[in-house]
């Protein structure tokens, strides 16, 4: 990396879509789709390269992806999927060609969202439980063995699951929430990777005030506040570890 890089970014798109894009039904309030400006650490102290930095996740990831390029603009090339990440299933076909093949100097990851949703009064997630968590640590596992950098593993964001049944032809409990949030803390302090609580960061920032109508997504200011907490992650990371 030691010629001059640009830097690039994959800005999420507004145009329509299935409940895993940015569009969602009957907001609750109105999503600015102007990039908002956010002030953040530099991610590299004094003279260093540019780093690569992976984002990957669901809709959630999309919409705070741009927060975090800006917050780190100049400092990191930023990069996700250009296509919802889905559930863990999904993520995990994706490995290679999202994360390993890429050869970051750092992962930002999560998935959960897609892994529990249930059809109306069916009971049985997309994911079953078990099966996710085998998920999550092979995609940690083989990102701990096979990427060589540092990943971050993000927590998935509470839901509103009242509004969410109003709004969407499925459920999503917060119940089901904190069960992958548990599950996934214990994978990560058994392979050592360190967490980014986006959950407790939502909760202490008002959940309902940031949540949009489906419950689920989040307004401009919600994006925001998730935005600068992973572009914060990511700089007190790479200062911690001499990036």
């Amino acid at each position: 990396m030691g010629e001059s890089r640009l830097l690039w970014t994959i800005w999420p798109g507004t145009g329509s879509g299935s409940e895993g894009e940015q569009g969602v039904r009957g907001q609750r309030k109105s999503r600015d789709r102007a990039r908002p400006a956010v002030s953040g650490r530099a991610f590299n102290q004094v003279g260093a390269e540019m780093k690569r930095v992976v984002l990957i996740g669901d809709s959630i990831r999309m919409g705070y992806q741009s927060v975090v390029a800006e917050a780190l603009k100049g400092e990191a090339e930023v990069w996700g999927p250009d296509k919802n990440g889905g559930d863990s299933q999904n993520v995990l076909a994706h490995l290679d060609e999202w994360a390993i093949g890429r050869k970051p100097d750092i992962i930002h990851i999560n998935c959960g969202l897609h892994d529990i949703k249930k059809e109306f009064n069916s009971g049985g997630a997309q994911v079953p439980f078990e099966e996710y968590v085998k998920n999550v640590e092979t995609i940690l596992g083989r990102l701990k063995r096979e990427a060589k950098c540092p990943i971050i593993w993000a927590l998935t964001t509470p839901v509103n699951e009242q509004w969410h049944h109003d709004q969407k032809g499925f459920d999503r409990f917060e119940a089901d929430v904190d069960a992958i949030n548990d599950a996934t803390k214990e994978i990560c302090v058994r392979l050592d990777i360190p967490v980014n609580d986006l959950h407790s960061v939502v909760i202490a920032a008002g959940r309902d005030t940031l949540l949009v109508d489906d419950g689920v997504h989040f307004t401009t200011e919600g994006y925001e506040v998730l935005g600068s907490k992973v572009s914060d992650q990511l700089s007190d990371f790479s200062i911690q570890t001499g990036g």
